[in-house]
């Protein structure tokens, strides 16, 4: 485990007249911030917690910092409320087109399935010689079960037999899933492919090692409204996750909405400058 080191900084703030504009800007599209102001507590508690255990006087610290309890308080929690309106922004961005478009490629209906993982025996210290050796003894298992299956031995005792998935005492029968869910792409992608009753005929290879599914029951795809919500959702998440600057991309988008116009040369200036990098 690492230790997070806190650091108190001003460094970054956008002159004080911008920052007007932003809290205002906060107020109309964040009416309750109890959320951010709560998370804002939170981690100074951490952060005071830290100091104090390195042996510093709280009160010390955000004296030397320019901070008062009060201010540090505002501070954070207005970090958060930023963080906040600037995901709001992206989940309101998502355009018709593009629902449209993810509901029709991303969206399917629950699978269920059972599965036989067979893992490559490796540990740390393994060479790379000997990680090969293992998966292709991992490998060689998988189609023997394969094998067994195509003689009609039944799955899911197989499961129970050979897997080294927790879901082997239960005969490998998995929580129903889809495209969204936190399973291994190659695995999704192939039980897409099987039809209900099927399993498949070759080990399919994750980071987790090799398995094989057999499809239980799939779902008929789920109409556009109930679940219209996730899929913008999901395509915000991946416009955020695409941009590190995400918050500032947000923001200078949001004061181009709400008309901030900057009539002080100097202060126009600086921020031009430091808004140009973020894309729109």
């Amino acid at each position: 485990a690492t230790t997070e080191i806190y650091t108190l900084s001003l460094h970054d703030a956008l002159p004080i007249l911008v920052e007007l504009i932003d809290k205002y800007i906060i107020t109309q599209e964040l009416p309750d911030t109890s959320s951010e102001e709560a998370q804002a507590k939170s981690y100074i508690a951490e952060m005071k917690a830290y100091y104090e255990s390195s042996g510093y006087t709280w009160a010390d610290v955000l004296a030397n910092n320019g901070f008062t309890e009060s201010t540090i308080t505002e501070y954070y929690a207005t970090n958060y409320e930023k963080d906040s309106v600037a995901k709001k922004y992206y989940k309101d961005s998502i355009t018709d087109d593009e629902i449209n478009k993810y509901y029709k490629n991303e969206i399917i209906g629950d699978i269920t399935a059972k599965q036989i993982l067979i893992v490559p025996e490796t540990t740390k210290d393994s060479t790379d010689a000997e990680k090969e050796t293992a998966n292709t003894n991992a490998y060689n298992k998988a189609l023997e079960v394969i094998q067994k299956l195509k003689n009609g031995e039944d799955f899911s005792e197989l499961a129970k037999t050979y897997s080294d998935d927790d879901s082997a005492s239960v005969g490998g029968t998995l929580a129903p899933f889809n495209k969204q869910s936190d399973y291994p792409t190659e695995f999704i992608e192939q039980a897409i492919k099987l039809d209900v009753n099927e399993y498949s005929k070759k080990p399919i290879k994750t980071e987790y090692g090799y398995h094989i599914i057999y499809i239980v029951s799939k779902e008929d795809k789920p109409e556009l409204d109930s679940v219209k919500d996730n899929i913008i959702t999901n395509l915000a998440n991946e416009k955020i996750d695409n941009n590190q600057n995400y918050v500032n991309t947000a923001w200078k988008a949001l004061r181009e909405k709400y008309n901030l116009n900057i009539y002080d040369t100097v202060i126009k200036e600086n921020y031009d400058r430091t808004m140009s990098q973020y894309k729109d």
